[in-house]
């Protein structure tokens, strides 16, 4: 293997010293052997001319290992050029061919902004554009041209190995990206013939912005980067002057001049030749993708895909060679191509490299997903699938394309999704419904889509928002979408141009200190004590979600939906957390967005079935048998409406006082003891819910003791303060370390999981959660409640701590759905108890018999909460004065006797 690719500045002088007559008569072959691979990718310098020495010089005397060349005409320009009988069909300079004169398919897109202003985008291509495809759309061939000594001919042709030669070759095929014979579908390659304005780059928002006023379509800045050439104004990237009126339009020859000598025939850097900063586009340091789409520019620099000191893995030799870059060049130096080619394979949406649904080629360690012909003929084969794309290195050693440098560990994602028992439906296949389109579209820079594409939804967008343009708003209206096909894409979570390697969204990445965790703080940070523990990762800085905004006053119904959301959205523009930002500061803002009635039917009966998509959980699973609105089951609470974000004294859930004192008790004065409202069963009853949105409020006084120790650490810090993630229990289970949170070098994040509902450990009937499961066991054992959770009968919050059957050594066999609800995200009562005295006001579901037992009244099922529950309170007491007397008839546990269940 190459070592990694290194520029070299001694290369760089030498190149520039070069008189400009030498520069243009030596050849690019001369230059590669004389100053080293570095000059066919860095062009710190003005790039050379000299059209003899390219590939585009198909006459007899060009290089030997060209694909095209002349049998024998020897002539250089007259396969493009003729000073006499030039076409009269074509403004072109003096051009010697004719066009195809056929119609092509253009590039689209749904976030694609020059479709929605007006004249944006020409019907057909214009200006240079029709002169390259002369010759690139296959159409006619390549030696015909109109004059050749006073007469139209077609000049003999050859490959490489001399075999005949008519049109331009598929190279490696014509759906596998590598191919220079266009065609004439255009969908797979830059637009083109589009008019490239100020409205356009506003409505974009990463993009270059131009003038408003005269002269207009010249960049803002006055870099001379951009815009339409005149007499006085040359601009590194020429816009042409074929849109209406003469607005000036991207066209082929804006990044391609075909005379330079220089890879790709581009006018600048096709690589990252330094690191990308917060700067103005550097024509001698960043890559011509840059000069339009800057990408909010430090906010890409600062990424894990362009940031020097994460994105330094080098590219294997094969797949370095296979996609034509020049030594083994690291990450960052490839930036935008890593992901995308301006001529990708057919099929692959936004320009995405492999995001076609295609095998890997037979070379495991290209891992070219390559369309060949063979294949093509299925659907699913040439359909887009954009998690192919970050497969490239999101994959096995065997297949990735890049190399690992001592502080890399780029996560093998591609296992989770083929390979967990469980997953997120990714795959294009793993629709319900039979269909072949990716379900999933977005809609600008900040990846946002419609709600009908995340589920079905008969609402329409909200109008009181800016998250979508009026006409994306437009375009999303009307149509309900399929709650039977529900699927996911890795930008739904991610956005790969922000994304950071760092605990937090607003984090440096790094491969050091914080940037080795990579995903979240466990628990929060003391500093904030804990409230920060749900801020979102660096890997979902920029991606978008909703918040659940609740203006009615909290009822006794259950689940309470939010009465709306709002729409999270943007790059961050500071480091503040609060979830009154506009961007997106919190893990479940993005979850909710597929999980509540934001994406879903509004009715909870109308929810998604369970097992509706590949690698789901099958419906009926701990008696489960829909999806079910997380957003409403997590909001349902109270908490300081001042400020929720920090806990303090008005946050807990009103049992007893900070101080540890009883309500009513003369010495534990305080506010926070009547709860709102006050839910069935008495005032020491309150709603229960694991910190996901809020914390719980309740310290380890209001848990009846200082010593109260039945959550394990990283949970035990910062008690009734900290906020935890749904990451924490949804995901691999081996990313899950009992006492220390996540796993370091394990994936984190809900992709897959061997165990059903993506948790980290088993929660399905019937669970044995005996003390096996709580004291030293692996985080792969049963029971996903005993990586966090340790009651033990010495604190299990009864009076005198001498109810040993309270503690797991008294449970060992018994489900934890006996006297817990099944779904455990929020509730009505405290410490998610189900109570069998009063299940009708609780779940709004009539109490449902399984057996007759004379003593309780029968075990319940009500799902998805009730599960044969066998639990009954009479009493509410605080913590630490619980009693038998308190439960069931009020004689103690003889209730709960082998006639109702076995195993107690």
């Amino acid at each position: 293997m190459r070592a990694p690719f290194q520029w070299n500045a001694s290369v760089l002088a030498r190149l520039g010293s070069l008189p400009r007559k030498a520069r243009a008569l030596l050849g690019l072959a001369t230059l590669a052997a004389t100053l080293g691979a570095v000059t066919a990718i860095a062009q710190t310098t003005p790039p050379l001319t000299g059209i003899a020495a390219t590939a585009h010089n198909l006459s007899k005397t060009g290089k030997a290992d060209r694909n095209v060349k002349a049998e024998s005409e020897t002539q250089v320009c007259v396969f493009c050029h003729t000073p006499h009988n030039a076409s009269t069909t074509i403004a072109g300079p003096l051009w010697n061919r004719s066009s195809s004169a056929g119609s092509y398919t253009r590039y689209t897109s749904a976030s694609m902004d020059a479709d929605s202003i007006a004249n944006g985008f020409s019907a057909d291509p214009g200006g240079s554009s029709v002169l390259c495809l002369s010759c690139h759309d296959g159409m006619v061939a390549i030696g015909s041209v109109l004059n050749l000594k006073g007469k139209a001919v077609t000049i003999s042709m050859t490959d490489k190995n001399g075999a005949a030669l008519t049109y331009m070759p598929d190279g490696d095929g014509q759906l596998s990206g590598f191919t220079r014979n266009l065609q004439q579908d255009l969908s797979n390659d830059h637009p083109i013939s589009v008019t490239y304005d100020d409205a356009l780059a506003a409505a974009d928002g990463e993009m270059t912005r131009l003038t408003t006023t005269d002269p207009k379509q010249r960049d803002l800045a006055g870099n001379n980067i951009i815009g339409i050439r005149s007499s006085t104004y040359k601009p590194l990237l020429p816009l042409e002057a074929t849109g209406s009126s003469g607005a000036g339009q991207v066209q082929c020859a804006t990044c391609h001049d075909p005379h330079l000598e220089a890879q790709k025939f581009l006018r600048t850097n096709r690589f990252q030749v330094e690191e990308a900063g917060n700067r103005a586009f550097d024509k001698d340091k960043d890559q011509i993708c840059l000069a339009c789409h800057p990408k909010l520019g430090n906010s890409w620099a600062e990424s894990a895909h362009a940031k020097k000191v994460v994105a330094d893995e080098y590219y294997i030799d094969t797949a370095a060679s296979r996609r034509g870059f020049p030594g083994t060049p690291q990450v960052w130096q490839v930036g935008c191509l890593n992901c995308h080619d301006t001529h990708t394979a057919q099929g692959s949406r936004r320009l995405l490299r492999e995001g076609v649904n295609a095998t890997p080629s037979n070379n495991a360690a290209d891992s070219f997903r390559k369309l060949s012909a063979a294949v093509a003929a299925s659907a699913l084969d040439t359909v887009s699938a954009v998690e192919n794309t970050c497969y490239q290195c999101h994959t096995g050693l065997g297949t990735k394309i890049i190399g690992s440098n001592a502080t890399s560990i780029v996560p093998n994602i591609e296992y989770e999704f083929n390979s967990r028992s469980y997953r997120m439906p990714i795959k294009t296949e793993e629709q319900t419904g039979g269909t072949t389109t990716e379900n999933h579209n977005i809609r600008n820079a900040n990846f946002v889509e419609c709600r009908k594409n995340l589920g079905g939804t008969a609402e329409d967008e909200p109008t009181t928002t800016s998250h979508l343009t009026a006409a994306q708003k437009t375009a999303c209206n009307g149509t309900v979408g399929s709650k039977d096909k529900r699927h996911v894409e890795c930008t739904d979570c991610h956005n790969p141009h922000r994304v950071r390697r760092s605990p937090f969204f607003y984090g440096t990445s790094s491969d050091t200190g914080d940037g080795l965790e990579r995903t979240h703080k466990v628990a929060g940070t003391t500093a904030n004590k804990g409230a920060d523990g749900n801020v979102a990762s660096g890997v979902l800085r920029g991606t978008w979600g909703v918040e659940p905004v609740y203006t009615t006053a909290l009822g006794n119904t259950w689940p309470q939906k939010p009465d709306r959301y709002e729409v999270k959205y943007g790059d961050p523009t500071s480091s503040t957390f609060t979830r009154s930002q506009p961007y997106l500061t919190r893990e479940y803002q993005l979850c909710f967005k597929c999980h509540s009635d934001y994406s879903n039917p509004t009715a909870a009966v109308d929810f998604p079935s369970l097992g509706n998509t590949g690698g789901g959980t099958a419906s009926g699973t701990n008696g489960v048998q829909r999806y079910t609105n997380v957003a409403a089951e997590f909001g349902s609470v109270k908490f300081n409406t001042a400020n929720p974000d920090i806990p303090g004294t008005t946050t807990d859930q009103g049992e007893t006082t900070n101080a540890g004192k009883a309500c009513g008790d003369p010495a534990g004065t305080g506010s926070d003891c009547a709860p709102t409202p006050s839910p069935p069963g008495g005032t020491n009853n309150h709603r229960s819910w694991h910190p996901v949105m809020y914390p719980t409020g309740r310290d380890k006084d209001e848990r009846g003791s200082a010593s109260w120790s039945n959550i394990k650490a990283p949970f035990s810090t910062n008690v009734g303060r900290q906020t935890m993630y749904c990451s924490d229990c949804h995901g691999d289970p081996g990313a899950w370390a009992v006492t220390t949170g996540k796993a370091a070098g394990v994936v984190q994040g809900p992709h897959g999981s061997n165990k059903p509902f993506l948790l980290k450990g088993d929660w399905s009937l019937p669970l044995a959660t005996g003390p096996g499961s709580y004291t030293g066991q692996s985080p792969s054992s049963p029971g996903v409640c005993g990586n966090c959770h340790q009651p033990t009968s010495s604190v299990s919050g009864f009076a005198g701590a001498t109810e040993a059957s309270h503690g797991w050594s008294g449970k060992d066999g018994v489900p934890c759905t006996y006297c817990h609800v099944a779904v455990p995200h929020g509730w009505k009562n405290k410490a998610f108890l189900v109570n069998t005295a009063c299940v009708g006001p609780e779940s709004g579901i009539t109490q449902t018999y399984t057996n007759g037992c004379a003593s309780m009244g029968g075990q319940v099922n009500a799902p998805p909460y009730y599960r044969n529950a066998l639990l009954r309170i009479n009493a509410w007491r605080v913590s630490g004065a619980w009693a038998e007397t308190a439960c069931g008839d009020g004689t103690g546990k003889t209730w709960m006797t082998e006639t109702c269940q076995e195993g107690w």
